[in-house]
């Protein structure tokens, strides 16, 4: 795809979602309820799963493109590299109910979704000569944020909502993971592959990764605040 064709392609996507969001609006029994985005735990809790699904899968196609293309890592070398990032996420996963069940799960989406910033912002210290090491580490420790921040979001985005609901919400956490996982490789994967110089693309890409998952951690504690 050139420049072009990828403008044309974010267009229609603009466009197709307004006509959804449009024609959801008006049905008796829409497939996903607009009203039920006005509850503030519902709409900051999708909103940051959204972004960490589709953020930590674009770390993970930009670092692959990096491992093998500028590094020239073997594709079994680049697999250990994202099965140290696998091994230390099954322990994100039994450590995260934990920390959910000290913290709550409103300040644990924070703390996942900061800490996965952070750690794509570290990622930034990767040369065009070496840099497997560092981004063994701070992908895995941003995955185990990822980990943290994916269990919370679903849990933020269904507390305080009626049991007769409960489905529908559901329904709204599982379409927020689908959409984030195949989203953030399209918009922000393809700036490292169109581009000149591949790492030169790689390191733009962890940029925007790195601010837009911060600005949402951000977002994401304004609108989750208690109210006295």
């Amino acid at each position: 795809f050139g420049g072009t064709d990828v403008l044309l392609t974010l267009v229609a996507g603009v466009v197709l979602l307004g006509a959804f969001v449009l024609v959801e609006s008006r049905h008796a029994a829409p497939l996903v309820s607009l009203t039920m985005l006005r509850r503030r735990t519902v709409a900051f809790g999708n909103l940051g799963g959204l972004v960490t699904f589709s953020m930590m899968s674009t770390v993970v196609f930009v670092l692959t493109l990096y491992l093998q293309e500028t590094l020239g890592l073997s594709s079994f070398a680049t697999g250990l590299v994202f099965g140290v990032q696998g091994v230390l996420s099954v322990l994100a996963g039994t450590l995260a109910p934990r920390v959910i069940g000290r913290l709550g799960a409103r300040r644990t989406l924070v703390l996942g979704l900061a800490g996965q910033g952070l750690c794509t912002a570290a990622l930034l210290g990767i040369g065009p000569t070496s840099g497997a090491v560092l981004a063994t580490v701070a992908v895995s420790v941003a995955s185990m944020c990822h980990l943290a921040a994916i269990i919370a979001y679903g849990l933020t985005a269904t507390s305080g909502v009626p049991d007769g609901e409960q489905g529908l919400v559901t329904g709204l956490v599982t379409t927020t993971q689908q959409v984030g996982i195949t989203v953030g490789i399209p918009l922000l994967g393809v700036l490292a592959t169109t581009g000149p110089d591949l790492f030169g693309g790689v390191r733009t890409v962890l940029v925007l990764d790195a601010g837009l998952v911060l600005a949402t951690a951000a977002l994401v504690a304004l609108g989750l605040r208690r109210r006295a």
